[in-house]
């Protein structure tokens, strides 16, 4: 009798296991059938992009960012006064926490995802200067 109880309970415990350890993205979609290049290719809008510098912090919602299957992206918005298109190349790091973009121009940014669902993005990134950190967070939804 206890062996039947356990094979019964064998797939609850197993289910309780994945969903436990797929803490991939801090802020959610670790756990999904779409592949992860699957989900973040798509047109995003910008719903929120907060820049903290120190005590000081600015926030925005002007951006469209188009990630292509093709490996390419373009990016066109407005931040701090100041209007900006660009296009370049992305990629994922080895384990799909990350996304570099590389511009044309070579400039390159690396993000931290901590939200990957189908309609939901979030990248964070960090930067310091001078003994100031600034910190960038920008949060996207799915146009489709």
């Amino acid at each position: 009798m206890k062996k039947s109880t356990f094979f019964k309970l064998l797939p609850v415990l197993f289910l309780a296991f994945v969903f436990n350890s797929c803490d991939k993205y801090e802020d959610g979609g670790n756990f999904s059938v779409l592949t992860a290049k699957m989900r973040i290719t798509n047109d995003w809008t910008s719903t929120a992009l907060v820049i903290q510098t120190g005590s000081v912090t600015y926030s925005s919602n002007q951006e469209v960012l188009s990630i292509n299957k093709d490996g390419s992206y373009k990016a066109t918005g407005s931040a701090l006064g100041f209007s900006y298109s660009e296009e370049g190349t992305w990629e994922f790091n080895d384990d799909n926490t990350q996304i570099t973009f590389t511009d044309d121009g070579g400039g390159v940014e690396t993000w931290i995802i901590t939200k990957l669902k189908n309609n939901e993005l979030k990248l964070t990134r960090s930067t310091s200067s001078f003994g100031v950190t600034t910190t960038y967070t920008k949060e996207y939804e799915s146009q489709s």
